[in-house]
């Protein structure tokens, strides 16, 4: 490294020469003091020798790089950001560069870390802030395509537990001569429907009004799912509808191909169950009570239903 290359460039003779007088003025202070004198100092620590080491080291040669690798050192072994001015003014004042202490402190603290329980404060509710932010552009990415169809939920929102949830389905087409080939959907109402895990059967677009009368949501009036811009298929995009029916659960009853590359589906949705449908239901099931002798009385609550 840069570094590296400064430091071989010292004399060794030189750096040997304050080394051993260090080492001597540290083994004449021992003997002089008692083990326990508060100032006794180690070879090790320099005792006061190190300038005349720095003195040795070309420092005003040195690329800013590599002072500042020299500072974040210092900075991250003692967390004394005050020391570092004094620091930077010994090491540069050979160079000729005047400093100023504040400006240098000022313009420190803005580039490496300092330990002031202030600034500690200050940067704790930094991060809690941008925490906050970084929360809440998760949460508008993640709102804003459920309100770009929020219209498409129904007016009281009846269809909006399907946003997100995928219904799966295996259907099985004769092909011949005793044989068969399964294929696997995945079907995501408001997003998009594939085929096998790859093809993509269209992306959902809108809803459209079918037939009534065959347990469909007459009085929500979307009953129909269309998905557009498939892959594509003999040169046309592929395309699907989602018809959904009255009943107890979301499930594909089935999935068709009538036509080359368009896809007619079937599924059931509490959602898609209205007054009438409700009460088609009540009667087949008061039927068959009926007919195994066995007392059946509605609630209250579906009394409200049937009246609304």
């Amino acid at each position: 490294t840069e570094l590296s290359e400064i430091v071989d460039e010292v004399d060794a003779a030189d750096l040997l020469e304050v080394a051993i007088d260090a080492r001597e003025a540290a083994q004449s202070t021992s003997a002089e003091q008692s083990p326990d004198a508060a100032d006794t100092c180690a070879a090790h620590e320099a005792c006061g020798f190190e300038a005349a080491l720095v003195a040795h080291l070309p420092i005003s040669e040195a690329p800013v790089e590599i002072l500042m690798q020299v500072l974040r050192k210092f900075t991250d072994e003692t967390r004394q950001m005050a020391l570092l001015v004094q620091i930077s003014r010994e090491l540069l004042g050979g160079a000729g560069v005047i400093l100023n202490d504040e400006a240098v402190a000022a313009a420190l603290q803005l580039v490496e870390p300092f330990k002031f329980s202030k600034a500690d404060d200050a940067r704790a509710a930094y991060s809690k802030a941008l925490a906050s932010i970084s929360g809440a552009t998760k949460t508008i990415r993640e709102i804003e395509p459920i309100e770009a169809i929020a219209d498409a939920f129904g007016p009281n929102a009846e269809w909006r537990h399907l946003w997100g949830t995928c219904l799966k389905h295996q259907e099985g087409v004769e092909q011949g001569a005793g044989r068969s080939t399964r294929y696997r959907y995945r079907v995501c109402p408001f997003e998009s429907i594939t085929q096998d895990g790859s093809t993509l059967l269209g992306n959902f677009t809108r809803w459209e009004t079918g037939p009534q009368g065959e347990g469909s949501s007459d009085a929500l009036g979307m009953v129909m799912m269309m998905f557009e811009g498939g892959d594509a298929c003999d040169g046309t995009p592929r395309r699907a509808t989602l018809r959904f029916e009255c009943g107890e659960e979301d499930k594909i009853i089935e999935i068709k191909e009538p036509a080359v590359c368009q896809y007619h589906g079937r599924a059931t949705s509490p959602a898609a169950c209205s007054g009438a449908a409700l009460r088609q239901k009540y009667d087949e099931i008061a039927s068959m009570a009926a007919e195994a002798g066995v007392e059946f009385e509605i609630s209250e609550s579906v009394r409200e239903l049937f009246a609304a």
